[in-house]
């Protein structure tokens, strides 16, 4: 019996001992490899059996409230300098840690980034929690809002005071001083021809859209007008002309002699020895003033300039 029961006590050890090796070997893999874990918060076998310490337990708000007391001690919460980059914290997002030191977010993801551990880069804390702290941003814009203030009153300081001193007519007799009146009068001059050359583009402006209405208005009756052109050129091809009997060309000569015209009436120049057309209605003209006649009427049929009839043209050449 005593042999059995010493056989069952080194069977408990054993058994103890493996399930105290396959626990620290878990927790040793996870850590080493980073194994993700099937829940953040569960404790780890080998934390559960006691035989690596449990991580702590989160911070409540009056722990958080005391860390951020401690924080507001110190000098880099007043200096609102991030040790990591040394640049201060203005509107950027900060973090405070469970040891009360504060970073910018962005430095502190960067650190456990590059030194892939998780410990404060001040005291060398491990597995710390961390606090969005928003304290440094409303300090900063406290400061910002006193230094706006103080930038206006003294703009609106110094306005009055070279006013008065314009309208009481004094004239300093510091040179520095001197400087300074004139440039505020320039300043001043300029800022009156600002608005009025304000106002005047203002009335330009509108010169210039009420031209450009008119510019449209005109151009639709152009395109009104051009319509009305091509319409009038469709109805003239649409017309069915008589056919011209033939032409009786030494009548014609001979009306056309006896009206001894000798200049024509389109250019007002004499047509005596150059080439001439003579025309059925016995009118006659310089053959380049009846091209171009021709080349610019908007007619398909062409008429005399005369006499308005539709005509036949033979050369002719008017001699003294």
């Amino acid at each position: 019996m005593k042999k059995h029961k010493l056989l069952n006590g080194k069977a408990v050890k054993q058994d103890k001992f493996c399930i105290n090796a396959a626990a620290l070997q878990d927790h040793l893999s996870r850590q080493i490899f980073k194994l993700p874990k099937i829940n953040p918060k569960q404790l780890s076998l080998a934390q559960k059996l006691g035989l690596v310490p449990s991580p702590p337990k989160p911070l409540n708000q009056e722990e958080w409230q005391q860390i951020e007391e401690q924080s507001l001690k110190r000098e880099d919460i007043s200096n609102c300098i991030c040790p990591i980059c040394l640049e201060k914290f203005r509107m950027q997002q900060h973090v405070i840690l469970s040891c009360s030191h504060i970073y910018h977010k962005a430095c502190l993801e960067s650190f456990e980034r590059v030194s892939q551990t998780k410990q404060c880069p001040i005291c060398r804390r491990q597995d710390y929690e961390k606090k969005n702290f928003m304290i440094a941003n409303k300090k900063y814009k406290i400061q910002a809002i006193i230094k706006i203030q103080a930038l206006f009153r003294s703009f609106r300081c110094r306005k009055r005071f070279y006013e008065r001193m314009v309208q009481n007519g004094y004239k300093p007799e510091n040179p520095l001083l001197r400087r300074k009146l004139i440039f505020y009068k320039m300043s001043r001059i300029s800022s009156k021809m600002s608005k009025t050359l304000q106002h005047q583009g203002s009335m330009a402006q509108k010169a210039i859209n009420q031209l450009g209405e008119n510019f449209i208005v005109k151009q639709e009756q152009m395109e009104n007008n051009l319509n009305q052109i091509m319409q009038l050129k469709q109805n003239n091809a649409m017309i069915s002309l008589q056919p011209i009997e033939k032409v009786d060309w030494q009548s014609v000569k001979k009306s056309a002699l006896d009206r001894k015209d000798t200049e024509c009436t389109i250019c007002l120049q004499s047509m005596v020895n150059c080439k001439v057309f003579l025309l059925s209605c016995s009118h006659m003209f310089h053959a380049n003033c009846l091209c171009s006649f021709e080349r610019y009427s908007m007619s398909q049929v062409h008429c005399c300039p005369n006499c308005r009839q539709p005509y036949q043209k033979s050369h002719f050449q008017l001699q003294q």
